[in-house]
């Protein structure tokens, strides 16, 4: 029975976390799931067979010190004292001769801890879920010699993000240059990703999984009924967070030159502080009873909820590769619900909903091109029938096969 150790970096294990596991689980596999001690276990709790192991990330000192301390430990330190030795041999850039932030050392103190729990723990894969944990994984199998293979799960490419400033930003590239070519497997969720993820950071081996969404629950009431609107009123979604970088306070033009259109916001906690600021703009502009947020739905009710919507909306900046170059599952989400998109162009999810001729794609600086592009999915049938041949075509019931696949092939 092949065993694999998921480091998870959230404080609460994510909705894709959930999903390996499950498949890993139903497959045979002995799963561990290493999270942070004041995680929130709900997500896998209920996982039959699943295995949690929490550790408490000492964050209290300098790396260098700590380091030299877990060096100084005696025989009964092992492993950890083989962990420190590891981290010394293999370093990250930020324990070298610069810093660049002080955020970062403590991260660099906690893949130390979490690099020794893992490696007291016997595996075949050690399983590192995006950049945050990846040198916990490489020092946890230089550490335990036991031959596990390191998987790289770049669900984002991190070290692009647009909302880290730049200095830490070339950072967190330095830190992927470093870590990435010690992957074994590096899996992406777009093959746009995993060539940035071959040619900038040496990833050698990869393997695309889509954050497909799960399709076997049924929401008793769907988004129309929730937001009590009729049927004739139309009506798009925005699934997920509303980062400032997601560029929604477009959707206040919009809204206002639209005067019949509502948009929900669905997975946004109405009281978040993301939503107060939106809303309030909103109220200055008339339109904030046309705009609604709707708390996170159970990922396997969230397509059937978003069926009675007349189309999807995908709004991102032009020019970040962190969100352009991804398909997040926000787009499958959508089009497995039938619903045609409205996509920022330029990005790897606008090239897909185009080549399925799914939906409108706008450039994002250009002023009136969201509502233009709103107006054309509304008025032409063509976009609403091709999305509905879609409905339930993306499904990770068949996806994960990909990624239980892909760790078989490594293994062998």
């Amino acid at each position: 029975m092949p065993r694999i150790i998921i480091i998870e970096n959230k404080y609460a294990p994510g909705v894709r976390t959930r999903l390996q596991a499950d498949a890993l689980l139903r497959k045979g596999w002995e799963v561990v799931v290493l999270l942070r001690k004041s995680a929130d276990l709900s997500p896998v709790n209920d996982l039959p067979g699943c295995r949690i192991l929490r550790v408490s990330p000492d964050i209290g000192h300098p790396l260098i010190e700590l380091r030299r301390r877990q060096l100084k430990e005696s025989d009964a330190g092992m492993p950890r004292n083989r962990t420190a030795k590891a981290a010394f041999s293999f370093p990250s850039p930020f324990g070298q001769s610069y810093t660049l932030g002080t955020d970062l050392l403590r991260l660099e103190s906690y893949w130390l801890e979490v690099a020794a729990e893992a490696a007291a723990h016997s595996c075949d894969v050690i399983e590192a879920c995006d950049l945050h944990t990846l040198p916990a994984a490489v020092w946890s199998a230089d550490a335990a010699e036991d031959g596990r293979k390191i998987v790289f799960e770049a669900r984002e490419l991190h070290a692009e993000a647009n909302y880290i400033p730049e200095i830490y930003r070339e950072g967190w590239r330095e830190l992927a240059r470093t870590f990435v070519p010690r992957a074994d497997l590096t899996i992406s969720v777009s093959e746009e990703a995993a060539a940035i993820f071959r040619r900038r950071y040496g990833a050698a081996n990869t393997a695309i999984v889509h954050c497909y969404p799960l399709l076997t629950g049924y929401s008793k009431r769907h988004v129309r009924e929730w937001i009590g609107l009729d049927e004739h009123t139309p009506l798009g979604v925005h699934v997920g967070s509303i980062p400032e970088n997601r560029h929604v306070d477009q959707l206040i033009p919009l809204l206002d030159g639209l005067q019949a259109l509502h948009v929900a916001l669905v997975g946004v906690d109405p009281e978040s502080e993301q939503f107060r600021n939106l809303l309030s703009v909103a109220v200055s502009a008339g339109v904030d009873g046309r705009l609604h947020a709707i708390s996170p739905r159970p990922p396997e009710e969230l397509v059937s909820f978003l069926r009675s919507a007349d189309f999807g909306l995908l709004i991102n900046p032009p020019d970040v590769d962190y969100i352009k170059l991804t398909l997040p599952n926000k787009l499958f989400d959508c089009l497995s619900a039938g619903l045609p998109m409205v996509v920022t162009e330029g990005a790897a999810s606008a090239a897909r909903v185009s080549s399925l001729g799914a939906g409108v794609t706008f450039p994002v600086d250009e002023e009136g091109s969201l509502a233009r592009a709103v107006g054309a999915v509304l008025s032409d049938e063509t976009y609403r029938l091709a999305a509905d041949r879609l409905r339930n075509t993306f499904d990770w019931a068949r996806e994960c096969e990909h990624y239980v696949e892909a760790l078989e092939t490594l293994l062998s």
